[in-house]
């Protein structure tokens, strides 16, 4: 019974050393997973508000630039 208590400690400490060295690359492949997900669903789902919102960004960058663009969006900030 001691000898199998003692593999699996010992399988529990490899994995938990194998899981911290692996643990950000995971989280980066996660992260960009659900990213490419969102932009997906905005894109195809058609989601108006978001639409809308990148639309009107869009064309106050052609229209006046960086700085114009920041100050309209500040302004039209909800109180």
């Amino acid at each position: 019974m001691r000898e199998l208590t003692a593999l699996y400690a010992d399988l529990a400490v490899w994995l938990v050393a194998r899981w911290e060295a692996l643990a950000p690359f995971v989280a980066f492949i996660g992260i960009g997973a659900v990213l490419g997900v969102v932009t997906l669903l905005i894109r195809y789902l058609r989601i108006p508000d978001i639409q809308f919102y990148i639309r009107r960004q869009a064309r106050l960058r052609e229209r006046f630039g960086r700085r114009r663009q920041m100050r309209a969006r500040i302004s039209r900030m909800p109180v």
